[in-house]
Formats: C-alpha cells, structure tokens, sequence
C-alpha cells in the first residue's frame, strides 16, 4: 500500500550550479543592494554572516 504513496523518482530538478547562486550569491547581492542604498555597513555585516551562519550549522 505504502508503495502507491510514494512520489515517482526523479533527477536533479534544479542545476547544481544554481544552488549556491540561490543560497548564498542572491542574498549577498541583495544586502549588497540594500549597503548602497541605506550605506549601513552594519547591516550588511550581520546580513552576510546570517547567511553563513545558515549554511554552515
């Protein structure tokens, strides 16, 4: 029964050079945008290491 459940297998639905540009490039970029815009540079420090920290725990 569980075996008519199960999701049909699949490849690799998103690229895998797109992985890091989605979870680490883009929102670099965008707390980039937003330093220029508010010249915070504290925003932009805790901004980057948020991101880091998510990714490396």
């Amino acid at each position: 029964m569980m075996t008519d459940l199960r999701y049909p297998l699949q490849g690799n639905t998103v690229p895998f050079w797109a992985v890091p540009v989605i979870g680490i490039v883009l929102p670099c970029a965008i707390f980039g945008g937003i330093y220029f815009k508010k010249k915070n540079f504290y925003d932009l420090h805790h901004g980057i290491l948020g991101v880091f920290f998510i990714r490396c725990s």
